[in-house]
């Protein structure tokens, strides 16, 4: 079998490696940046513009020597214009690049994942929460709170006395998601990122 797994940072690599491994024909389609996001804005800042351009490198080296890899668009370009539905499967590692996902369905080839929907529920979660309530699914309650605000955080956790799922999220990678067990972990959580303690 023919598998083609469109990526933009290679979540799909390993899977790719382990159908290679098993025999069957594997290509990495790489989704440029533009594509990935539904409404892209051209980077405005040098600041930017070096983030998308190290992207592109990482891209285009990442999985060099194990895995044949070329860019989504030429591969969509590709399969829109020949017949090989029948012979290949197509996985979107992610929820990024559906606009390739809608367009190869719309030919009849067998595509899993990468879905419009799929990348709204990610990105705007007030709408996702109230889709699963409506499905009756208890939501958890959310509380939000402003940068640099550990203390209020905390505070509202004593409040509530619970075991519950929370994230500290920021505009870095560096996004940290814990399972309290204990009733201290968000001062711990607190006390590391004032002494600079890194998270992986």
């Amino acid at each position: 079998m023919k598998f083609i797994i469109f990526t933009n940072e290679y979540s799909g690599l390993p899977l790719g490696l382990r159908l290679q491994e098993e025999g069957h024909t594997v290509l990495m389609a790489l989704i440029e940046p533009q594509m990935a996001e539904e409404k892209y804005q051209l980077p405005k800042d040098k600041e930017a513009k070096e983030k998308e351009q190290k992207a592109m490198e990482y891209l285009k080296l990442n999985g060099t020597g194990l895995i044949k890899r070329e860019w989504a668009k030429h591969i969509t370009n590709y399969l829109c214009q020949k017949d090989l539905q029948d012979e290949t499967y197509i996985i979107f590692d992610q929820i990024y690049g559906f606009k390739y996902s809608e367009l190869l369905r719309k030919k009849g080839y067998k595509v899993w994942g990468g879905t419009r929907l799929g990348y709204q529920l990610e990105h705007e979660r007030e709408k996702t929460l109230l889709l699963l309530s409506r499905l009756g699914i208890n939501v958890p309650r959310k509380k939000e709170f402003p940068t640099n605000s550990a203390d209020q955080g905390i505070e509202f956790l004593r409040q509530i006395q619970d075991r519950i799922l929370f994230a500290f999220k920021s505009d870095n990678i560096d996004i940290l998601t814990l399972v309290a067990e204990e009733t201290n972990i968000a001062q711990g959580y607190n006390e590391a990122q004032a002494e600079n303690v890194s998270f992986y």
